[in-house]
């Protein structure tokens, strides 16, 4: 399998988690909103999270929580069909793109007015994570263009497999290395028993 199909194939990958983190982050967050836990998680999309507070101070909690997941389920859509018609990641980066827009405009606005807080620095922190690697993704969708789907699963496995081969390699060395270490102390101590008889 040719180096560079491998490497993309792997990017892809490494993209569809970080989009399949996100949906997953961001529903518990929209949960955790609907019964005032009081806190979230982070790495997660804005807008969803936005249309819950909107819909929490409106009085309809049940109807924002479903109208939130519709909105964050797009994410998950992308995902879903993105292992199949790689296309999906690009509507995913273009769908975050608009998420982000809207976060940043909102940001500016609390900046200039003095209450943007330290939860908002790593809110845009996040949100360029999660871009940087859905750009990544879609760059390695429009290099895979021509491959198969197949091909790049075949690709991913066999990246899967030569980093699962060197993680045992490591492990082995390891404990061949601890295994000669208590060789090393055990002879040591049979020499010292055999120089200082009791």
């Amino acid at each position: 399998m040719n180096a560079d199909i491998k490497r993309e194939a792997v990017r892809f990958k490494v993209a569809r988690g970080n989009l399949a983190l996100a949906f997953a982050l961001t529903a518990v967050n929209i949960f955790l909103l609907a019964f005032d836990a009081g806190w979230h998680l982070f790495f997660s999309a804005f807008v969803p999270q936005a249309i819950m507070y909107f819909f929490i101070y409106a009085g309809v909690i049940g109807v924002g929580l479903v109208v939130a997941l519709l909105a964050a389920g797009t994410y998950f859509v992308c995902w879903l069909l993105s292992k199949r018609w790689r296309v999906f990641m690009l509507v995913a980066l273009i769908l975050f793109s608009i998420d982000s827009l809207i976060f940043f405009i909102l940001a500016l606005g609390m900046f200039a007015g003095g209450g943007f807080t330290f939860g908002d620095i790593i809110q845009a922190v996040i949100q360029i994570w999660i871009l940087y690697y859905l750009i990544i993704g879609t760059i390695a969708w429009a290099r895979l263009r021509k491959v198969s789907a197949d091909d790049v699963a075949v690709a991913q496995q066999e990246a899967d497999d030569a980093e699962s081969a060197v993680l045992q390699k490591d492990a082995m060395n390891d404990i061949a290395g601890n295994d000669g270490n208590s060789g090393d102390s055990g002879s040591s101590g049979n020499s010292e028993n055999t120089n200082n008889p009791s």
